[in-house]
């Protein structure tokens, strides 16, 4: 080859490479846009001079998946993060939050317990009413707008994503059309569609998979195809089928047809992180707000009710509060009618939506939240479950479902009733029958005590549970007449102490609580002191007389230092006719006898337990926060079955379900000096499904199971400070606390009978009535009394102060009082937030240094280029130079020649 075509060669190679860089420096600040280089090779001839065989894009597939991956991320989170805190801003905020307000009206209440007849205290409370219901409403308005701009901006990413799938699809079209004419794809085009690729991510993530090397298909994480070669499948936003409120996408296949997504398949980019957002916080906020309004409108109503008013007429509802929310399936054979709160059971109301299922034969109710399946009472018409009642018109069928939202928009409607002064019922009224509160009425059997099973039904002897978990309830008691009972308790990896206490608080076997010797499984379970013990374990639901108080005078503590699980090595003691030997707690045990750290010295070794006969029941509690394996093996156990029986039933006897219609109310003066959570006591009579009645009496406090047996000394013993209460016929026949009443035995009960309620140490009169019904079989009836006899006036403020006293009492759930509520709402919106925040500058970090990685092998760097300018331009000059050499040659050969 001449120098001319190597001249030229050299020359159309620098060219290129100076477009190449001239290209790279254009686009420095171009969105997506990949660094080039010009690949130079030797001529494909095998001819001198040089070629151009490729202008390359400096793109790595790797690096762009792990970026891309980064970014759905990173943009999920702050979309989460920019949502939630609005959230937190709301909730947390000292002037505007709920927490003053609710603390401004119970001291309005105070005021008017101080003075129940002053206008202006009676103003306060109207004033500071309105002002937290108005903030309640708020609340919620602010929230459902935020509801509703999530639906909005769904729609809007929706757009966007099916927008870009499209581009992509079209690129893919193009790129293949290039490449059919040349060959080659034009590096621009191929830029465009890996940044759509990156834009998409931001969106939705989404899995890409290269066909054949060049064509990008993209689909969605569960399969479902976004974009495949040239053709791109849209999203769609629909509307939730169970809740018209809510804006949910849906996928269009190839034929046109739209079925839902699952919310947990959208995971990522700015989509995923509304939706993530919605489910996680949002909703949840929502529904808290509104349970703490019902709650909070409930329990308030049921009291001012209980109460007069300065005109002498009973109470009414002060607060107003909007009824649940159900939606019906499209293709429901049954509809529901009517949904309300049920005021009996407001402790039921969980902060959840719940979707409800018919089988064809029952009804399944899950908890939306969590997944888990709750109880549900059907009677034909009307579905109660979660402190709600639902009732349906026409009969269901196999496949109706339901969504129900009972505290979602509650707040929405809390409004208060009362704008005259005096209809605030202040003063307590005269006793009258009242709904009632959340009380289950129990029997007691052998197999249970209070909430504590016995050993006869946790397991058969010589049977081991595995895997238990410690802690500071009662794990099982022993009942009377048991004999030779042995109890190994192995530990598996922290220290687990065998606990024996008699029903009135005395500490037989175990641990000490308080004192030198206090054990770390006490403490690790905040108990640290008699007081600790007496309200946190020796509570009634438990199975512990009220006012049980704590002893260890007789506890046996065995502390050595040679320690052997052997019985036979163990030491003996002896309470109330029975022995007791015991090896000693394990932990306890080494050359000094002072380990306490909470660690099982001698993991896999037993502590073991022998008592010979039972003449009292007795509890058995395993203190620790570990988990441990029990056997337990007995010669003879009360409620054990015979071969071929079964075990006493050990359930409640139901809740009271309906109200016990009673008249001729009478009341002894000496109940005006008593406190009114326990005056009068509490009635429920129970019917079988063969007509036997079985009556009980229990205190009226709702958040207290009292058991009615006088052997689980439920009753209250203070008040009254005299003793318990037994019922008696007009005619002078004593019904004890729990007594069948059956018409074959000749002990009858008939409506119309008056029935009498006397202390039992005095045997003085409280309170008698006359029975109008009973029961229908297999349902149980109740009433609850309340108030007091004798005259009230202006300044009677007993009701008042009952008001107020709802500040502190556990409402919420059964578990929380309102600002206790409130505060864990905070608390927990908060730490998600900070949660979210942490998460979103990690995942940040990681993502800008990807980007650095990316950017160093295909962003443009301008110092770069500015030196690849010269370098090529010196090699264009170079290559001219050549070609004017070559001219200069070829010109003095044609001067030779002339």
């Amino acid at each position: 080859m001449s120098m001319f075509s190597i001249g030229l060669s050299g020359l159309n190679a620098a060219q290129n490479a100076l477009n190449t860089t001239s290209n790279n420096i254009s686009n420095v600040y171009t969105p997506g846009y990949n660094r080039e280089i010009t690949i130079l090779g030797e001529q494909s001839s095998g001819s001198p001079g040089v070629q151009v065989n490729d202008i390359q894009r400096q793109f790595n597939h790797y690096v762009a998946s792990q970026l891309n991956n980064a970014r759905t991320q990173s943009t999920a989170l702050e979309k989460y993060s920019q949502q939630i805190t609005q959230i937190d801003s709301l909730l947390a905020d000292r002037d505007a939050g709920l927490s003053p307000l609710m603390q401004t009206f119970f001291s309005s209440l105070e005021d008017l317990a101080s003075a129940p007849s002053d206008p202006a205290s009676r103003q306060g409370v109207i004033g500071t009413a309105q002002t937290l219901s108005a903030q309640f409403r708020s609340f919620d308005s602010y929230l459902q707008d935020m509801q509703s701009n999530i639906n909005s901006e769904i729609e809007d990413e929706i757009t966007q994503v099916n927008n870009t799938t499209q581009q992509i699809a079209g690129l893919n079209r193009e790129i293949a059309l290039s490449r059919a004419r040349s060959g080659e794809a034009p590096n621009s085009l191929l830029n465009q569609r890996d940044q759509m690729i990156a834009e998409l991510n931001e969106r939705l993530n989404v899995r890409l998979n290269i066909q054949d090397g060049k064509t990008y298909n993209v689909s969605l994480p569960n399969g479902q195809p976004l974009v495949s070669g040239a053709d791109a499948f849209k999203l769609t936003p629909i509307t939730a089928e169970n809740d018209p409120q809510r804006t949910i996408v849906g996928y269009r296949d190839g034929s046109g047809n739209v079925v839902s997504l699952d919310e947990d398949v959208l995971t990522g980019g700015s989509l995923g992180g509304l939706l993530r957002l919605r489910q996680e916080a949002l909703d949840k906020t929502q529904n808290q707000i509104g349970q703490l309004a019902v709650s909070l409108t409930t329990a308030f109503n049921e009291v001012h009710k209980q109460g007069i008013d300065l005109g002498g007429e009973q109470g009414k509802n002060f607060f107003s509060i909007r009824a649940p929310q159900a939606y019906s399936g499209k293709n429901n054979s049954a509809e529901v009618s009517t949904i309300t709160f049920d005021a009996t059971r407001v402790d039921d109301l969980r902060a959840t939506d719940y979707q409800v299922k018919y089988d064809g034969s029952s009804f399944s109710v899950t908890r939306q939240d969590s997944g888990e399946e709750v109880n549900a009472e059907w009677d034909g018409t009307t579905l109660s479950f979660g402190g709600i009642d639902m009732t349906l018109t026409g009969a269901p069928a196999a496949g109706d479902t339901f969504n129900v939202q009972p505290v979602r928009r509650a707040a929405a409607g809390m409004d208060v009733l009362v704008s005259d002064l005096d209809k605030i019922a202040a003063a307590q009224g005269p006793v009258s029958p009242m709904p009632y509160s959340t009380v289950d009425f129990q029997s007691q059997s052998t197999t249970r005590l209070g909430q504590t099973e016995s050993f006869a039904s946790k397991f058969a002897t010589g049977s081991t549970l595995t895997g238990e978990t410690s802690g500071i309830k009662p794990f099982a008691f022993i009942p009377v007449d048991a004999k030779n009972v042995e109890i190994h308790l192995t530990d598996l990896g922290a220290d687990d102490d065998i606990q024996i206490f008699t029903r009135d608080g005395k500490h037989l076997i175990g641990t000490p609580v308080t004192g030198s010797d206090a054990d770390y499984t006490w403490t690790s379970n905040s108990i640290n002191s008699e007081d600790d013990l007496e309200t946190q374990v020796f509570t009634l639901a438990r199975g512990f007389p009220e006012g049980t108080t704590y002893s260890d005078e007789e506890l046996l503590f065995h502390k050595g230092t040679n320690f052997s699980s052997d019985l036979a090595d163990g030491v003996t003691s002896s309470y109330n006719g029975m022995t007791f030997t015991y090896t000693g707690d394990a932990d306890h045990f080494d050359s000094e006898g002072a380990i306490n750290d909470g660690s099982s010295s001698l993991d896999g070794m037993s502590e073991k337990l022998n008592i010979d006969t039972v003449t009292e029941p007795l509890f058995v509690l395993i203190s620790g926060n570990g988990r441990f394996n029990i056997t337990a093996t007995w010669d003879d156990m009360p409620g054990v079955p015979a071969a071929g029986g079964a075990i006493s039933d050990n359930t409640p006897i139901g809740r009271v379900q309906n109200q016990l219609e009673v008249s001729e109310i009478d009341v002894a003066p000496a109940f005006k000096q008593m406190d009114a959570k326990y005056q009068p006591p509490s009635f429920a009579i129970k019917a079988a499904d063969d007509g036997a009645l079985t009556l009980g009496l229990f205190g009226a406090e709702s958040d207290n199971n009292l058991f009615v047996s006088p052997d689980a000394g439920s009753v209250p013993t203070s008040p009254p400070p005299e003793g318990i209460y037994s019922i008696f016929k007009e005619d002078g026949t004593e019904i004890d606390n729990v007594l069948s009443v059956n018409a074959g035995t000749g002990d009858t009960l008939a409506v119309g009978e008056r029935l009498i309620i006397k202390d039992d140490t005095t045997g003085a009169t409280i309170l008698s009535f006359t029975v109008d019904e009973l029961p229908s079989n297999g349902t149980t009836s109740g009433v609850t009394f309340t108030g007091i006899t004798g005259t009230t006036g202006p300044g009677d403020n007993r009701n008042a102060l009952a008001l107020q006293d709802l500040q502190n009492e556990l409402t919420v759930g059964g578990s929380a009082s309102f600002s206790g509520a409130y505060g864990a709402m905070v608390s927990d919106v908060g730490n998600q937030t900070n949660i979210a925040q942490v998460n979103l500058d990690a995942r940040q970090g990681l993502t800008d240094q990807l980007r650095a990685v990316q950017q160093s092998e295909s962003g443009v760097n301008l110092d770069e280029e500015a030196a690849n300018l010269i370098r090529f331009q010196q090699f264009y000059q170079a290559n001219a130079r050549v070609i004017s050499t070559a001219s200069t040659i070829f010109d003095t050969i044609l001067g030779l020649r002339s």
